[in-house]
């Protein structure tokens, strides 16, 4: 009897220990589909972290090589008050470098400059004098390469003396509306044109 009863409870306690391992194996096996979910979850989280980085990284390039270059800088020489180098910000005009110059000198030829202008790196600004003739015209009437004011282009004719942007549109301008100089005198006709700046010019314009 005795021995049937030690064989009943060492059976008993026999499967008890089965289930115990059976379970502590269960419990480990979850745990360990949780921990790799756990990894897979993080793993992927930083990959998307990652791309989105590089993405941010790659359309702020841009901006931060432009903002690295906040300044230009232009030389403003002629007739302002305070000829020099000056830095200016980015997109900055003409106008704005006679302003940070001074100003233009009460001798400045102000009409023959276009103030609207958008200046870039390392630019020379030159304010000329009131009728001054550039020292790179010829003074050898044989050597003079004279401007057609008939048929001259904007460039062409902002090659004259105190001819600027805005005379040179207007003579053309003149040219479309009335029709072709008959005489050198016409030009006077234009907008701006004194007897003065006719002076300055007869010498160098035909027709």
């Amino acid at each position: 009897m005795k021995k049937f009863i030690k064989k009943t409870f060492d059976r008993f306690f026999d499967i008890m220990e089965l289930k115990s391992t059976s379970s502590i194996a269960m419990v480990l096996v979850g745990v360990l589909v949780i921990m790799l979910f756990s990894v897979g979850s993080r793993v992927k989280t930083i990959k998307m972290q990652n791309l989105a980085s590089d993405y941010i990284h790659a359309t702020e390039q841009p901006s931060e090589q432009k903002a690295k270059q906040k300044k230009i800088y232009v030389h403003v020489k002629g007739e302002v008050k305070s000829p020099g180098l000056y830095p200016l910000d980015l997109e900055s005009r003409v106008c704005n470098a006679i302003d940070a110059a001074g100003g233009f000198t009460k001798n400045a030829e102000a009409d023959t400059v276009n103030l609207a202008k958008i200046l870039s790196d390392e630019e020379e600004i030159f304010i000329p004098q009131k009728g001054a003739i550039p020292l790179s015209v010829p003074l050898n009437d044989a050597e003079i390469k004279k401007v057609n004011i008939n048929t001259a282009t904007l460039r062409e004719l902002t090659t004259l003396p105190g001819i600027g942007e805005v005379y040179a549109g207007n003579i053309i301008s003149h040219r479309n509306e009335k029709g072709c100089f008959t005489s050198k005198e016409d030009i006077m006709n234009v907008k701006g044109i004194s007897k003065k700046r006719f002076e300055n010019i007869k010498d160098l314009i035909s027709l």
